[in-house]
């Protein structure tokens, strides 16, 4: 089981797998694919709680760090459109995988992708 933001994760059945790869398709990405798999048929759901909040992009092949405001009490899809548009503006097109986001400092969190 995976821990994201203090809630677990659940492993996935094939047909939940099949709902996270919907999301990837369904939300118009431009480069980011979903990879917290855990949160299929939650995505409207608050993800986390605060206003002002921002998600930091640190670690990716693009060079300087990206920041990305967040909407007040942002929800699964906003941060998975935040974590794409935030890999689009780093430049990075191989670390497209949406992996995991951490709290860094107060209203900070930062996003983990992979390849």
């Amino acid at each position: 089981m995976l821990t994201i933001l203090g809630h677990n994760m659940p492993d996935l059945n094939d047909k939940e797998t099949d709902e996270a790869i919907d999301i990837c398709n369904n939300f118009s990405a431009k480069r980011a694919i979903w990879s917290i798999l855990g949160t299929v048929g939650s995505m409207d759901e608050v993800a986390a709680e605060g206003k002002g909040l921002k998600l930091a992009y640190n670690i990716h092949w693009g060079g300087m760090p990206i920041t990305v405001d967040l909407p007040d009490n942002p929800t699964w899809r906003d941060l998975f459109e935040a974590g794409d548009k935030a890999i689009v503006l780093s430049g990075d097109r191989h670390h497209v995988f949406i992996e995991d986001f951490t709290w860094v400092a107060a209203g900070v969190m930062e996003m983990t992708t992979g390849s």
